[in-house]
């Protein structure tokens, strides 16, 4: 009896020790950077398609906003754009983006989204 009790207590450190454990290293991985400026760092595994166009934050494009400093671009269809879009964005779905792309002024701050 004596053994099979201390055979659980031993199956329970075990379980806790590895609750723990686990734990620990998710919570390393998801804390936030304190001395992050709001911009994300891709772990370098990740790879960002078209790393040559600049991205931006949602606190920046919340500012953009804000401020009217940027022109807003809905590239999804057009049903999802009229069942739900940022106020003043233009809609040009993205299979239709090379046929519109003169709409645009290049000089602008384009933000463009599809979510």
């Amino acid at each position: 009896m004596k053994k099979n009790s201390q055979r659980t207590y031993l199956v329970i450190a075990v379980i806790v020790i590895g609750l723990i454990l686990m734990g620990s290293a998710l919570f390393i991985l998801i804390k936030p950077n304190p001395n992050s400026s709001g911009t994300r760092n891709f772990p370098p595994a990740v790879q960002i398609p078209y790393p040559e166009i600049n991205r931006t934050t949602v606190v920046e494009a919340e500012k953009a906003f804000n401020e009217e400093s940027a022109v807003f671009l809905d590239v999804r269809g057009d049903s999802f754009f009229d069942d739900k879009h940022i106020p003043g964005s233009l809609s040009i779905p993205l299979a239709l983006l090379d046929d519109r792309i003169s709409q645009l002024n290049t000089d602008d701050w384009i933000i463009t989204y599809c979510t």
